[in-house]
């Protein structure tokens, strides 16, 4: 199968609807990830490149993508006193998994590298976004502690919301949507990752 672009970002500051897979990561500021999985299957290259089209979600089929990560930070922040009410940062995958049997078994040689890259590609988006949102927490903070910064720290924040968009904007530019996962001169902190971590499988032998 021709591997599609891989990603695309939302980023909202409204409640995510909920999804029955998720976990919740300890962090200074409540994060959870969700997943919502499409599961791929056929015995050989034809039948799981239309498995690909028929399983996964109608609007994610719209997108051309053959995954889709979406991000939110949500935040309640006083303008006068940089008190936090509420901060918090949640992100979703949406991914295939391919299921296969004993027999078909020479299919995960075909798609492994793929759907490895897939998977990593989608952790780095959060990584990336997850350390500018800390920025922003600890912008929020320091405003917090120091009342006659509260003014220049919510202006901070507002550059980092910026920043958070173009840094994304950025690693799909240099890694064409992860068909060069190699080409990014973007550096992530490794704690980042770890906390990305997708805890789904994307191959699956039953």
């Amino acid at each position: 199968m021709k591997p599609k672009k891989i990603h695309k970002i939302a980023l909202v500051c409204s409640l995510l609807p909920y999804v029955a897979n998720s976990d919740v990561v300890k962090h200074s500021y409540p994060f959870s990830k969700h997943y919502e999985i499409y599961i791929v299957k056929g015995r050989n290259l034809e039948q799981v490149d239309a498995s690909f089209e028929q399983a996964m979600p109608s609007w994610l089929h719209s997108t051309g993508f053959d995954a889709y990560t979406k991000y939110q930070y949500n935040f309640n922040i006083d303008e006068d006193t940089c008190y936090i009410h509420r901060f918090s940062f949640e992100v979703t995958y949406t991914l295939p998994q391919l299921v296969i049997n004993e027999e078909s078994k020479q299919l995960k040689q075909e798609y492994e590298s793929y759907l490895n890259e897939l998977y990593r590609h989608e952790e780095i988006h959060c990584a990336i976004s997850m350390e500018i949102v800390d920025k922003m927490y600890d912008a929020a903070r320091y405003g917090l502690n120091n009342p006659k910064k509260c003014a220049l720290s919510l202006k901070q924040i507002r550059i980092f919301e910026n920043t958070l968009l173009e840094v994304n904007k950025q690693f799909d530019r240099e890694t064409n949507h992860g068909e060069f996962p190699n080409l990014s001169s973007l550096l992530v902190t490794p704690q980042y990752f770890d906390k990305c971590k997708i805890e789904r499988q994307p191959i699956k032998i039953q």
